[in-house]
């Protein structure tokens, strides 16, 4: 909290936080001292053709064949992929 005056006033719930340094509710934006990190662009990994016959010949009779059929059909990544219901799919 700071005082302002006689009125006390919490910072992180009276006024957003983008806010807070333009209504001079706090001195400075500390976050600003620092440089935001660089993310390097991970290049995409992905099957040739035959990688991808290869993939479906060898899930092939096994219960998560479908998930892969949908995987390589779609584009999806793992987390889509299990994170569907048969509701979602109607």
């Amino acid at each position: 909290m700071t005082r302002r005056g006689t009125q006390v006033v919490a910072v992180g719930t009276a006024v957003p936080r983008a806010r807070a340094g333009s209504a001079r509710i706090v001195g400075r934006n500390a976050a600003s001292l620092s440089a935001a990190p660089r993310i390097r662009a991970k290049e995409g990994r992905t099957l040739t053709v035959s990688q991808a016959r290869q993939l479906l010949d060898a899930a092939a009779g096994y219960r998560l064949e479908a998930a892969v059929v949908l995987a390589l059909a779609y584009g999806m990544r793992r987390g889509e992929v299990l994170g569907l219901h048969w509701s979602t799919l109607n």
